[in-house]
């Protein structure tokens, strides 16, 4: 698998992530915290939670992908 592909595809992971986020937050904005809606703000507080861990494993991913990248290009350039 291209490197390039991999890097391109977590950085559109990331920006859907962030679109994800700032949507549940607007939901949780829009949904007044009241005894009724408890629950619903539970699940949509977890759901932010997952998203941000969700995410930082994508920008941890997409750095690592970065690094790699120059690397194995430097190799391929070279024929090794």
């Amino acid at each position: 698998m291209d490197i390039a592909r991999v890097t391109t595809d977590l950085d559109l992971m990331v920006e859907k992530l962030n679109s994800l986020r700032n949507q549940i937050d607007v939901e949780i904005k829009a949904t007044r915290p009241t005894a009724a809606n408890a629950e619903a703000i539970a699940k949509l507080r977890a759901l932010e939670t997952q998203l941000a861990r969700a995410r930082a494993g994508a920008i941890t991913a997409r750095a690592a992908a970065r690094e790699i990248a120059p690397r194995n290009y430097q190799t391929e350039a070279s024929g090794i």
